[in-house]
């Protein structure tokens, strides 16, 4: 019995290495300096078992993502107990999902971060960003992809904040502009077209845009004016959901895969239910799609 067992084992560890080596292969290693006061860059997009390296260069730092301090976390990382000197911290994300941390000495001023891990599906899509230019200057994407800005000279920065642009689905940007080798990464939700600038250079035509297509194939613009909202996000078992209208008696609800293949679906009368269960889907992003007779509304969850 204890051969067959340790068989067993060896053929499921086997199977294992078979599943993870296609994602290690294709595995980056992403930089975050930490110096005082921040994490450069704070916020990035990475994609499932790819690692992120912490530098730290001035100051005594720690990078602290425990889901004691962040719940939400899909699993926990973290060095320890804040440290000076020439350190550095790497850990490779295994799943899809939405991570916070922070350095403990210095949270409380600001020095924060996050990590969003998207599914190796997920098509990142590269704007340089350059003296006078974004390059590509307009590209066309789907609901769920990921652009990424890469500064490679000048002071410059990315806004398509609905400030700026009203008619954009939801507000993008880096803040103000800054030189160096910075890059900036946001993930696209909502179908439509969105457009952006660099704040300085408008005026001289340093302007971009991005077309969000639904995965489904249809550019839902209409998300523009046919607003849904879908919470808890993340969820686990059960996904709710508001409108910003009357809906009339009977809808459709959809769940969609970053694919575009229908997973779920479901006729329901508005009065009996505003929920669809998600307990039996695979960890990932996913569009909910609500279908009435004159409209078609769309948001993005992720399902941890």
């Amino acid at each position: 019995m204890k051969q067959f067992y340790s068989f067993k084992n060896f053929r499921m560890a086997l199977l294992a290495i078979a599943i993870l080596s296609p994602i290690l292969m294709q595995a980056e290693t992403h930089e975050v300096v930490v110096s005082n006061g921040k994490f450069t860059p704070k916020d990035i997009i990475i994609k499932v078992g790819d690692v992120v390296k912490w530098m730290n260069t001035e100051g005594s730092h720690n990078v602290n993502g425990s889901q004691d301090t962040y719940p939400d976390n899909p699993e926990s990382f973290g060095n320890g107990p804040a440290a000076s000197g020439d350190w550095s911290y790497m850990f490779q994300f295994t799943m899809a999902g939405s991570y916070d941390y922070q350095c403990d000495p210095h949270a409380q001023f600001g020095m924060v971060g996050t990590v969003t891990v998207v599914d190796i599906s997920t098509t990142i899509h590269e704007v340089m960003v350059s003296n006078g230019k974004f390059t590509p200057k307009d590209i066309i994407i789907k609901v769920g992809d990921v652009v990424k800005w890469m500064n490679t000279e000048g002071s410059h920065n990315v806004n398509g904040s609905q400030d700026t642009y009203p008619d954009n689905p939801e507000s993008f940007g880096n803040g103000p502009a800054a030189s160096g080798d910075w890059s900036y990464s946001y993930q696209f939700t909502m179908a439509g077209s969105y457009d952006y600038q660099c704040d300085p250079h408008a005026q001289f035509g340093m302007v971009g845009t991005v077309t969000v297509t639904s995965i489904t194939g249809i550019e839902g613009l209409m998300a523009k004016k046919a607003k849904i909202l879908s919470y808890p996000n993340p969820t686990v078992n059960t996904l709710f959901f508001k409108l910003d209208e009357n809906l009339g008696k009977e809808i459709t609800i959809n769940i969609y895969n970053l694919a575009g293949s229908l997973v779920k679906s479901k006729n329901a009368k508005v009065s009996e239910t505003n929920k669809i269960e998600t307990s039996e889907l695979m960890v990932g992003y996913y569009q909910l799609q609500i279908v009435t007779d004159s409209k078609r509304y769309q948001s993005t969850f992720i399902k941890k």
